[in-house]
């Protein structure tokens, strides 16, 4: 359990960071201009790195790098040497989300802390076993978990658990959300560039902004955060206002220091940011409509005239937290002062030696009050020794210079710059190897489905390499049928296990009894199952791999083959063949899953409709919802297909395609693979997808 709690504020530019220090940030997370989750934001420039890390050391508070993106391989070596320039900083950690780059980084440079990001969609033990053993020293939990749920993940995590208190609230799971890359086309959530498609109308019967959700804010639980083990508090914001990031971080300081939050402090929260107030979200359990929000006028109304008077409560005000000691000295001979602060750093000054006094000796308040006067600065005066000789003078003014003087030095210490060791021949020699596994010239299908009763009954089995199916409701004795032919199945683990790994460990028992040994994992934790329970794992488009370091880390811990990303474009992918040592492929039909949800739309606005419903946009467009595991996947409105492109997929040597059946029936389902193999399109409207899209 933890008697103290970290408080972890956004610093998306200087007065951003500057009101996280004046409000009492034990720690903050900023970022460059690339390579982040808000590239949108001011963030800050390369140059000003170590300047941003020397300010928070000097302050007693903790710098995180945000390098929490996806990369492709032409971006990797760029990415390296920001990951290098930030070390040389001494950053305190780096926040991360591609596997292959954290990999990569965790070579060059073993001393500095991992710390993976939300956008990892880690949920459960298994996905934070897993980081444990790639390196990961921290894991910022997904904010769709219950306190229960916490709870149970703290009893037995390896690493430092962060969690969401504050902050714009995502209806995705974060990584998981596709949607604004396909209606944006090079404006992807996983890329930085997210551009909030959900704040939409999208509307279930007459309900509105279905998609939107309120800001969360959970700060008065703070304390039972603490209490279950959690280390660090964060704040969501790098692209809000300063005063926002100073009346949030003033209310969790309070929270965290076990003082009671005003309804004044309260009020501020609300007029800084939200929309029509704040919800606990999936916290205490209740998943309903009431999480469901807008920014109205109202809102902004509020705000203007106020924020003005948020700044200053910040602006120019350094909150004193660097406790000092100061041993005074003054003999005959000379006047000393040392000082010390509360992680040793010392110092040492000395002045002119003093005057016989004529008709005032100084006098031992005179010098404590001098050496109180520590205001404008980080400093706050602690034990306070003096030692005078008698009959000596000695100008107040040269005590408070020698207080300036040794907290100057004090603060040079603290400031200074510790780099890490980054080892630059990784960024030199990556790339330089390449694959020697051999290519197969033709290509196996994957078919992938959500229920048995989808399988044509007189399919054709030519070519087909793995039949995929979900480990829940599907695998029956057909499937074990199936095996008996010689066709492969493979079970689909849910991207999601919010509830206990048990049920899913024996669901994944019972299909090795009907004779499956692979299992299709697109979420960190599902890798660690399946490997723990001697499955073949195959890796799906869900662990967002885009890059050839990315698919090789993944081999290198257990994987035997996988899907990659849809966001890779076309370059990387070339790429990838080049290096990738392991069998890999591409989604090239099918509805692409844009979010991943808990709280179901439909469910919280109409009543649940048993998996069988959909939402519409503001042109009246209908996106199809497929409902499992207590989780919606909210899919496109028009399948992909690329069938078409065979020829340019076959100059790259990639070696299955797999075809994704959500919603078509058994006829639906027949015709596509059909249509597939004679290299012809489906019936109806399709889109491209983003493989050959530039800019994304």
């Amino acid at each position: 359990m933890n008697s103290k709690i970290e408080v972890l504020s956004p610093a998306g530019s200087w007065d951003s960071l500057k009101a996280a220090a004046a409000a009492g940030a034990d720690a903050v997370y900023f970022s460059g201009s690339s390579f982040n989750a808000r590239r949108n934001a001011e963030n800050f420039k390369d140059e000003d790195i170590k300047n941003v890390v020397s300010y928070c050391h000097a302050r007693g508070i903790k710098a995180y790098f945000a390098l929490n993106t996806i990369v492709f391989d032409y971006e990797i070596k760029e990415a390296l040497k920001l990951a290098s320039n930030v070390c040389a900083s001494g950053i305190d950690a780096l926040i991360l989300q591609d596997v292959g780059l954290a990999s990569l980084i965790h070579r060059a440079a073993p001393e500095v802390k991992l710390h993976a990001s939300t956008q990892m969609s880690v949920h459960n033990i298994s996905g934070i076993n897993q980081l444990a053993e790639m390196g990961f020293s921290r894991v910022v939990l997904a904010r769709e978990l219950s306190s229960h749920e916490i709870a149970r993940i703290a009893k037995s995590s390896p690493i430092e658990l962060e969690v969401f208190v504050h902050g714009a609230h995502c209806m995705s799971v974060s990584g998981q959300c596709y949607m604004s890359a396909f209606f944006g086309g090079s404006r992807s959530g996983n890329r930085g560039l997210c551009a909030q498609p959900c704040r939409l109308p999208f509307s279930v019967g007459s309900a509105k902004n279905v998609l939107s959700l309120k800001d969360l804010s959970i700060i008065n639980n703070i304390p039972e955060l603490a209490e279950l083990g959690v280390v660090s508090a964060k704040i969501e914001g790098r692209m809000k206002s300063p005063e926002y990031v100073y009346a949030a971080t003033s209310c969790c300081r309070k929270a965290a220091d076990g003082e009671k939050i005003s309804g004044e402090d309260l009020d501020r929260l609300k007029v800084a940011f939200s929309r029509s107030g704040f919800t606990s979200g999936y916290f205490d359990s209740k998943i309903d409509k009431d999480m469901f929000g807008v920014r109205q006028y109202e809102d902004y109304k509020m705000a203007i005239p106020q924020l003005k008077r948020f700044r200053k409560l910040f602006e120019g005000v350094e909150r004193q937290k660097i406790m000092v000691d100061f041993y005074l000295n003054i003999d005959k001979s000379s006047v000393s002062l040392k000082a010390r602060d509360c992680d040793m750093n010392t110092a040492e000054v000395k002045g002119s030696p003093p005057e016989k006094a004529q008709k005032h000796e100084i006098e031992w308040k005179t010098a404590r009050d001098k050496l109180l006067k520590t205001g404008g600065t980080p400093f706050k005066a602690a034990d306070i020794k003096i030692s005078i000789e008698p009959g000596l003078s000695v100008p107040v003014s040269e005590i408070n210079k020698l207080r300036r003087e040794v907290l100057c030095q004090i603060y040079e210490k603290r400031s200074a710059i510790r780099p890490i060791p980054f080892d630059e021949s990784v960024i030199e020699t990556f790339n330089s190897g390449f694959s020697t596994k051999k290519r197969k010239d033709v290509k196996k299908l994957r078919l992938r489905f959500r229920s048995i009763e989808q399988i044509p009954n007189d399919l054709d089995l030519d070519g087909i390499d793995m039949i995929i199916m979900p480990i829940f409701g599907t695998l029956t004795d057909k499937a074990a049928e199936l095996i008996k032919k010689g066709v492969r199945i493979a079970a689909e683990i849910p991207r999601t296990i919010f509830s206990d790994e048990k049920h899913t460990a024996e669901k994944l028992s019972l299909a090795r009894e009907l004779g499956v040994n692979d299992a299709v994992c697109g979420n960190l934790g599902a890798v660690y199952l399946a490997k723990q329970l001697g499955f073949n794992v195959h890796g799906d488009f869900g662990l967002n791999i885009s890059n050839s370091a990315a698919i090789n880390t993944f081999s290198e811990i257990g994987v035997s083959s996988s899907v990659l990303s849809f966001e890779t474009p076309i370059k990387s992918i070339i790429d990838i063949s080049k290096r990738a040592q392991i069998p890999w492929g591409l989604i090239i039909y099918g509805r692409l899953p844009l979010m991943l949800v808990r709280n179901c739309p439909v469910r919280s606005f109409r009543g649940c409709s048993k998996g069988k419903c959909s939402i519409k946009d503001r042109t009246k467009t209908e996106f199809p919802l497929v409902c499992d595991n207590g989780v919606s996947e909210i899919l496109n409105s028009r399948p992909l297909w690329l069938l078409d492109k065979k020829s340019e997929f076959d100059k790259i040597g990639m070696d299955f395609f797999e075809l994704y059946f959500t919603i078509e029936n058994r006829n639906q389902v027949k015709n596509i693979i059909e249509s597939c193999k004679k290299g012809l399109a489906p019936d109806g409207e399709f889109t491209r997808g983003l493989y050959f899209h530039k800019g994304i």
